[in-house]
């Protein structure tokens, strides 16, 4: 049988929905009139060997020591061919002793019979008897919580590896009297997969913006000042959870061939005032219009990335989230603003810039990128008169919006862009989305095959930006009426081009080209 393992670091503040019953018994085990024995478990830390998240053409890599450790583990024990647990095995400390590839568990006293046995490392929630092992959903889970309880610094949430179809059975092990303490019960390997996603992302030594300067002569260079995380999903299945297979699916992994689609927990989206993401596009940005399309009027056009928090101590640390799928039923569709993604800050060299919305700043209206409110002007000789004011009274404008700070700076810029139609490129900086696909699964028949868009735990996605094809936008998700915002998957405007690898730790590289 297919190994499965459960996993959880100790965090009380983390909440669980748990479709199942608990036991009132101290011990965490339910009465037995059966004898006791003795059971011992090797447990293998993620390496993503025959794991449900195989690996693709970009191989694996190790995990570093802090990503690797387990600390305490949780073994299950349920009836042959059944998902409910009967008994919950806690070890800690010197019950586990580890190894070069993971941990083993000294023997420690069980209830004969045979089992499906499943294993969770740094437990969040003791899991009881009585759970459903394969109906147990992580809610709640924000940037906090990945931060101090999913993915901290030897306490990553671990769970048993899947890689068959949805719910398959844990290891056997059959535990008879025979097994004293010199004798311990064993079975196969329990290989266990992190639940977090990681990702990476750098911009390329020498990025092709050729788009870009084509656009804006203005623009001479680009550097990457940070990154932060679009729709990171703010609840996951404990158990990888697969579909049935379809007969339209294929996969480019010619080792491990797999038809079915990966399912998360029912999510709303990110519109509304429910939101089952966190960081959606709407936290990064307020755009306010009346009317629609074209013939659309801005009432605000408002920046709001500062105050969306960063992962890590640097604006291009390493990201964790958990998985996001977002697939409808028979296939790989990206669900409106559904996709995991990073919105991307890149500063722009430029030449010339008048330096009223900060050094390197420039702007667009009409048709053209400016880098200065001279020489838009000179291009548009009516564009202040005709509003009944003078470009001087506009540089005045953005001078003391620039003074604020935060909130009141942002109001006061979405105050000129909509009064002016003036897109404010604040300090150089442009906004590029990108949604990530994973490169290892896909889509279709082999001659049209489509990545998913999706992150899948135990999973590094390491995003290499290739190329700029476009100017970014001037706030996140941009304000442009032919383009929805909320849904910028596979646009016929690209703005970047992205090299992507994936590896357990699936490794997905990719170059993106920012569009």
């Amino acid at each position: 049988m297919k190994s499965k393992h459960l996993l959880w670091g100790l965090v009380s503040a983390f909440a669980l929905s748990l479709s199942a019953c608990s036991s009132d018994d101290d011990s965490g085990n339910s009465s037995s009139e059966k004898a006791q024995a003795y059971m011992t478990l090797q447990l293998v830390g993620p390496q993503a060997v025959q794991s449900r998240t195989q690996e693709g053409a970009d191989g694996t890599q190790e995990g570093t020591a802090v990503e690797n450790k387990i600390t305490k583990v949780q073994v299950l024990l349920c009836n042959a061919g059944s998902t409910t647990i009967s008994y919950v095995y806690p070890l800690t400390g010197t019950a586990l002793t580890e190894t070069s590839t993971g941990a083993v568990t000294k023997p420690f006293e069980v209830q004969t019979g045979t089992y499906d046995v499943y294993v969770v490392a740094n437990p969040k929630t003791d899991l009881t008897v009585g759970q459903d092992v394969s109906n147990v959903v992580l809610s709640d889970v924000t940037m906090a919580t990945m931060t101090s309880n999913y993915a901290a610094d030897n306490n990553f949430m671990m769970f048993s590896q899947c890689h068959g179809t949805d719910q398959e059975s844990g290891t056997s092990i059959t535990i008879t009297e025979a097994n004293g303490y010199d004798n311990p019960a064993t079975c196969a390997a329990i290989k266990l997969d992190r639940l977090p996603v990681k990702i990476k992302s750098t911009l390329d030594a020498s990025p092709d913006i050729t788009g870009v300067t084509s656009e804006a002569p203005i623009i001479t260079a680009v550097s990457l000042e940070g990154f932060k995380l679009l729709n990171g999903a703010k609840k996951t299945n404990l158990q990888q959870h697969w579909s049935a297979a379809s007969t339209s699916q294929n996969t480019n992994i010619t080792s491990n061939p797999w038809n079915n689609v990966l399912q998360v927990p029912s999510m709303n989206g990110t519109t509304g005032t429910d939101f089952d993401y966190y960081n959606h596009i709407t936290d990064f940005r307020t755009i306010t219009t009346t009317g629609s399309g074209i013939g659309a009027t801005y009432t605000a056009v408002k920046d709001l990335y500062f105050n969306v928090d960063a992962y890590g101590a640097l604006a291009t640390s390493d990201i964790y989230c958990m998985e996001n799928n977002p697939t409808v039923a028979g296939g790989a569709q990206a669900q409106v603003g559904n996709t995991t993604g990073l919105v991307y800050q890149i500063k722009a060299t430029v030449t010339g810039s008048d330096g009223k919305a900060g050094e390197n700043c420039f702007y667009w209206y009409g048709t053209s990128y400016f880098a200065s409110l001279a020489a838009l002007e000179a291009a548009y000789p009516t564009v202040f008169t005709s509003l009944g004011t003078t470009r001087t009274a506009a540089e005045g404008e953005l001078t003391a919006a620039m003074a604020q700070s935060d909130d009141a700076q942002e109001t006061a810029l979405s105050n000129f862009r909509v009064k002016y139609n003036i897109k404010v490129y604040k300090n150089g900086i442009m906004y590029y989305t990108y949604y990530i696909k994973d490169e290892n699964y896909v889509n279709g028949a082999a001659a049209d095959a489509k990545p998913y868009y999706s992150v899948m735990r135990n999973t590094i996605y390491n995003l290499t930006v290739k190329a700029l094809q476009r100017v970014g936008t001037d706030v996140p998700g941009g304000w442009n009426p032919e383009i929805s915002s909320d849904d910028p998957v596979d646009q016929t405007k690209v703005y970047m081009v992205v090299e992507a690898k994936v590896n357990p730790w699936v490794l997905n590289n990719q170059d993106i080209t920012l569009k």
